[in-house]
């Protein structure tokens, strides 16, 4: 069978490359000639049985040329690695009469704004959200609060602001910064404000095919604190009771219908409040952050071939058959530096995974896109998990 990648050149795409190649399938992947030219590895490239070279900031000629592809290529299954295209592989699994969404309005499920009036109108509970063009000259914003793109990723440029003045600096900032990389298309540069919701945070990851819906897990996020927002770290599956897990798991679903979920896997992110969950947003791909490679250590369900499989028409069927827990912690910096030397005892080396060397310059960690590394770590509990996470950091020294 043909599986359809639209850019798969992610970490999240090349776990979707290295699954579907387990699988048998033969792949063809949508990228650009130029990203394809100076972003893609060679074994990357190795793993791929064909390229369709378009250009993204041209969508309906984009569309056209993967439909003329696969009137002379049948394609099976469409999947994307990149969160920015979650709209786009909507949009054409339609037009191929494949599995995948029904919603008539693919981009609510990229744009933060859209989807928001959406939540708004089927009643479904989420953090208060307005438009910036439409409300900062009334003066009617009650500091603090949340400023976000209107559909960008990573937690790029999303900041708390106390103030009018810090206010209006961070959306000329998201305004000036509305070229996704690498590609090179214009995002929307819309800006949306929400409310400062107070709680613990928490992913809820779900299959769903021919409508059913089938809850994967809940994961438990470890978020930064303070005026700008990037995700620490991870553990699966969650310690919250049940009663709280079955609440999360009833709004992520009652979210996904409002949105037209019907073929594909959702990673829904909320937060409860005093006042019970609300959801902050939901994106209509895998988890991202190595999340599924924890849910198949921990429960030993492998999520990606599910998402190949729903993609695909293959009945699904998702059985846990182990019980453990699993951890990512992501390496950060503070300040800009450069790194003079790393170092960690042997016994961490299978944990520890670097995204930078010696000699490297390093920014500080604003985003989920200025890591230095992460940590990784499975274990019968919780609490072992956490113990050797901590352990693996006291060992390592980075050296500016």
């Amino acid at each position: 069978m043909r599986l359809m990648i639209i850019e798969p050149n992610t970490i999240a795409g090349e776990m979707l490359v290295k699954k579907a190649k387990l699988l048998g399938l033969e792949l063809v992947a949508v990228t650009q000639e130029n990203v394809w030219e100076k972003n893609y590895d060679e074994h990357l490239k190795h793993l791929i049985d064909e390229f369709v070279f378009v250009n993204f900031s041209k969508k309906e000629e984009t569309k056209e040329k993967i439909l003329n592809y696969s009137e002379h290529r049948k394609i099976d299954g469409i999947v994307t690695g990149f969160e920015f295209f979650s709209d786009l592989v909507v949009e054409i699994g339609q037009l191929m009469n494949l599995p995948t969404h029904l919603t008539k309005e693919p981009l609510i499920l990229r744009d933060k704004w859209e989807m928001s009036k959406k939540f708004l109108e089927c009643g479904v509970s989420s953090a208060k959200t307005v438009l910036f063009d439409e409300i900062h000259e009334s003066n009617e914003i009650n500091f603090p609060v949340i400023v976000k793109p209107t559909n960008n990723a990573g937690s790029f440029l999303v900041r708390k602001v106390e103030n009018y003045s810090d206010l209006e600096k961070v959306v000329k900032e998201i305004k000036e910064n509305d070229i996704e990389f690498p590609h090179g298309f214009k995002l929307d540069s819309r800006v949306i404000i929400q409310e400062v919701l107070e709680g613990p945070e928490y992913s809820v990851e779900i299959a769903v095919q021919n409508g059913k819906f089938f809850p994967v897990t809940v994961t438990d996020k470890i978020t930064t604190h303070k005026n700008y927002f990037a995700e620490l770290g991870h553990r699966v599956p969650s310690l919250i009771d049940k009663h709280g897990r079955d609440s999360l798991v009833e709004l992520a679903i009652a979210g996904l219908k409002a949105l037209g979920f019907y073929n594909g896997v959702a990673h829904a992110e909320l937060i409860v409040t005093s006042s019970g969950p609300k959801i902050v947003e939901i994106g209509a791909r895998p988890a991202g952050d190595y999340i599924p490679a924890l849910i198949e250590n921990a429960l030993g369900i492998d999520l990606l071939k599910v998402y190949v499989d729903i993609a695909l028409g293959n009945a699904v069927n998702i059985y846990q058959d182990k019980e453990a827990f699993s951890g990512i912690s992501f390496l950060t910096s503070s300040t800009p530096k450069a790194i003079k030397e790393i170092s960690y005892s042997e016994e961490s080396s299978d944990d520890i995974h670097l995204y930078v060397k010696s000699g490297d310059s390093v920014r500080p960690s604003l985003d989920n896109m200025s890591r230095l590394g992460h940590i990784m770590v499975t274990k019968p509990s919780y609490r072992e998990v956490d113990y050797y996470i901590v352990k693996h950091l006291d060992g390592l020294k980075i050296d500016y």
